[in-house]
């Protein structure tokens, strides 16, 4: 949660591991997330539903690969100024659920955790993505 007047950023995850893996087997989790963004004139919100499955590769990574749905919606709503005090807003709404499909290395280290993770979307989005956490 990130909130500094008028923006916004909301994100909540849940994941539940269904399949808990060992030494040969990975582990396979079902993961549902939520993000919201308010940020000046334009809203979005996104819901995530997906299956994850991730081998434990030693103590220093374990590399990940994922497919599911996507939920998106966003609004746009922009403020246009006119001649003579006039105002207008110039406004657009949009939605779509494709289908995306990722894969992720992260390298733990000490108290950081570096994540490179590619994500491809059906609709022909592609991102590509680097993360640091820390862990106390």
């Amino acid at each position: 949660y990130i909130s500094y007047d008028p923006n916004k950023l909301i994100g909540v995850e849940i994941k539940w591991a269904f399949i808990r893996g060992g030494m040969v087997l990975p582990s396979v989790a079902l993961r549902l997330s939520e993000t919201f963004a308010r940020l000046y004139f334009m809203h979005t919100r996104t819901y995530k539903i997906d299956v994850v499955a991730s081998k434990k590769m030693g103590w220093f990574m374990d590399p990940y690969v994922g497919m599911g749905l996507q939920l998106a919606s966003g609004d746009l709503d922009v403020p246009i100024g006119g001649p003579g005090g006039l105002s207008t807003t110039l406004s657009q709404h949009e939605s779509f659920s494709p289908m995306h499909a990722y894969v992720g290395i992260p390298l733990k280290f000490v108290l950081m955790t570096l994540t490179g993770e590619y994500d491809y979307s059906f609709s022909g989005v592609s991102v590509l993505g680097l993360k640091a956490s820390l862990a106390l």
